[in-house]
Parts: structure tokens; C-alpha cells; sequence
């Protein structure tokens, strides 16, 4: 009998370790995803009300701060990508294939549902869907419906994983190089969009390349996650107080663009979406670390769940389908709902948010692991059977 000398070296080489999961991260894409929903029902009285009241004004304004939701959800799209890579090459078949199941194939799915809704209602004729230019540019800038524009902007940063990814990884350990990093690369992109690219190609602002900035952070955060978090934290006064500065410009220049609605008026553009960079990424920085603590502090002194908890644990595991599925309800509550009361929208929009997320978190519990809809949610027909 021979002893058999184990190398852990070469072990460790064989061995692939998962990483960790990140339940406040889970909690993160919940809260964008109710942004997302705030954003859309905020809609409802932002076009129902009179132009230019104080009402409408309101509704715009809050709206207008919201817009940190989407740069949310891409960046936990690419801090997910980088995690759950660790520090070994990516397997780029299976990550293609995955991502194909998981992001490309709802999109195409559910941008096919809004295109047909559209044209049941009116809003395209048979004609014009006939025509591959019109399908090339509902679907390459997510146009079939007004929330969709953010999947294929992120199925283009995945396109950019073998470029972004060991960019990232040769600054992984720098905050400041990090941030010098994106915001340069941003701040070219809006001069050469403004010098040379719109007069030819005016839908720069549907591409990755004009959410660069909050991409390539959510990518290089994920390679050091616990650091960076432990960064963020640390300075969290800091980032509060700059998330105040940077959200009262940023309401400034939106009290700009409700004017617009009736009024011409310009202002310096570059200055204002320079800060509203920083104001979705200060945004996103600030959630987390609420989502942080949320997770570790989930219950109540009685030693039972808090109903904030409960409701946010109820729909994290569900916010992917609520995001796709939400605007086919406010759709139906634009047709169904209108009144000039600022005061009743309110009501209307803090109960359509939690009762539209419900709504849409239990469809999605009760049909996403079937096999006839797992499509439409990402699961490619994967079945989750369990034990009786």
C-alpha cells in the first residue's frame, strides 16, 4: 500500500471556488426595480395633469430624481459579472450562453409582446413593422417599450467583457484610478457625441457607450467586492454629503427640463449631464450601503420580520419579471384612470407602486419556473421541482 502525496497547489488550480452570495445586492436591484416602477406610474400624472401647475411639477420633478434606477440595475448587472468571475478567465461559451438565456432571449420575447400590444392599440400600423429597418431600431435601442432600452445596453456591455474585464483588472485595487477612469472616458464620449457624432447618429444616449461611466464602476467594483464595500462605507459621510450637493444640482436642472415642456429654454448641457453621472452613481453607492444594512439588521425587537422586510424579501427574487411585466399594468391604469387632483395621484401612485409590484411578483413566483414561460423570465425552460 502506497501513500498518495496530495498538491494542493495543483488542487487549488483544478478546484473552482464559488463565490459568495450577496443578498444586498439582491435587496439593491429590488429597490431600483421599485424606483422603476415609481418612474413609470409617475408617468400617469405627469401626462394627465395641466401643463406648467404646480401639480405636474410635482410629479416631474420626483420623477426626474428617480432616474437613478435603471444605472442601478447596470450596475449590479456588471458587478455581477466580475464576482461571479473571481479572479480566473471567464468561460466565455458558457457566460454567452447563459447571458443569451437569461437577458437576450426575454428582451427579444417580451419586445415581441409590447410590439404586438402596440399594434393592437394603434401605436404602429402592420406596415411599418413589415419594414426590418423599423424592427433593426426597435430592438438594437430598445424602443418596442419605454423600460426596455436598458437590456440591450447591457447585452452590449457583455458584448465588451473580454475588452472592460482585464482593464478593470489592471486597477483593481484603485479607487481613484478607477474613477479618473470612467468619468474621462465618459466626458470624451459627450464631447465627441456633441462635436462630431449628431448631426450623423443621434442615438448615442441609447448605446453603453453614454452609461460607460456606471458600467465600467459596477464592473471594476465586483472584482474586489468586500474591499470596495468596506471603502464605500467607510467614507459613507462623505458620499452622503456629495450625494446631496450633486442631487440639488441635479434638481436644479431638472426644474430646467419640466420648463421646457412650454417654454424655450437652453442651458449648458455638459455641466449638467457631467453631475447626473455622479448623481447615479452616488445614487447607486448610497443604496447599497442601505441595502447593507438592511440585510443584517431584518427584524424587528419581537424577533419577527418588519412588513418593509418581509415586502422587500417578498419581491427580490421576483424583481427581474416584475421589471419586464409592470408596464402592461400601468398601461391598462392610463386607460382606466384620469383626474386633475395632485392629491389623488398621490394616493394613486404611492398604492399603484407596492400593489403593481405585488401584482407582478406573484405572476412571476407562480409562472416563471413553468416550462411554457420560463422563457419570457430567463430560466430557458428550466423546472424547479419541489419536494413534497
Amino acid at each position: 500500500m502506497t501513500n498518495k502525496i496530495i498538491d494542493f497547489e495543483s488542487a487549488k488550480q483544478t478546484v473552482r471556488i464559488l463565490p459568495k452570495k450577496l443578498p444586498e445586492i439582491d435587496v439593491l436591484r429590488t429597490f431600483a426595480m421599485l424606483a422603476v416602477v415609481a418612474i413609470h406610474m409617475l408617468n400617469l400624472p405627469v401626462s394627465d395633469l395641466e401643463v406648467g401647475t404646480k401639480g405636474q411639477g410635482f410629479f416631474f420633478l420626483l420623477r426626474g430624481m428617480l432616474i437613478f434606477a435603471v444605472p442601478c440595475f447596470l450596475f449590479v448587472g456588471t458587478l455581477m459579472v466580475s464576482h461571479s468571475a473571481g479572479p480566473r478567465p471567464i468561460e466565455y461559451k458558457s457566460f454567452y450562453r447563459k447571458k443569451w438565456i437569461r437577458v437576450a432571449v426575454p428582451y427579444l420575447l417580451w419586445s415581441a409582446f409590447y410590439m404586438l400590444l402596440l399594434l393592437i392599440i394603434g401605436g404602429y400600423d402592420i406596415e411599418s413593422l413589415k419594414n426590418p429597418a423599423t424592427i433593426f431600431y426597435l430592438l438594437a435601442y430598445g424602443k418596442s417599450y419605454e423600460h426596455l432600452y436598458f437590456m440591450p445596453i447591457l447585452l452590449e456591455f457583455f458584448l465588451l467583457v473580454p475588452i472592460l474585464l482585464p482593464l478593470a483588472r489592471k486597477i483593481k485595487y484603485s479607487p481613484l484610478k478607477a474613477f479618473i477612469l470612467a468619468m474621462s472616458v465618459q466626458i470624451a464620449v459627450y464631447f465627441v457625441n456633441r462635436l462630431f457624432l449628431y448631426e450623423h447618429f443621434k442615438m448615442l444616449s441609447s448605446t453603453f457607450l453614454w452609461y460607460f461611466s456606471i458600467g465600467f464602476l459596477g464592473l471594476w467594483f465586483g472584482l474586489n467586492y468586500d474591499d470596495n464595500l468596506a471603502f464605500v462605507k467607510k467614507h459613507r459621510n462623505k458620499l452622503f454629503v456629495a450625494l446631496v450637493v450633486v442631487g440639488v444640482v441635479h434638481y436644479y436642472y431638472q426644474t430646467f427640463l419640466w420648463q421646457q415642456l412650454w417654454n424655450d429654454i437652453s442651458f449648458n448641457t455638459f455641466f449638467y449631464t457631467l453631475n447626473l453621472h455622479l448623481y447615479m452613481l452616488f445614487c447607486t453607492l448610497g443604496l447599497l450601503i442601505v441595502s447593507h444594512w438592511f440585510v443584517r439588521y431584518p427584524i424587528s425587537r419581537s424577533a419577527r420580520p418588519k412588513r418593509i422586510h418581509a415586502f422587500i424579501h417578498f419581491l427580490a427574487p421576483e424583481s427581474y419579471g416584475i421589471y419586464l411585466m409592470h408596464p402592461l399594468f400601468t398601461f391598462l391604469l392610463r386607460k382606466l384612470i384620469s383626474t386633475r387632483s395632485p392629491l389623488l395621484w398621490g394616493v394613486i401612485v404611492a398604492l399603484g407602486v407596492i400593489l403593481v409590484s405585488l401584482l407582478c411578483g406573484r405572476i412571476t413566483k407562480a409562472l416563471q419556473h413553468r416550462r411554457i414561460f420560463s422563457y419570457i423570465f430567463g430560466n430557458g425552460g428550466r423546472i424547479i421541482r419541489t419536494k413534497n
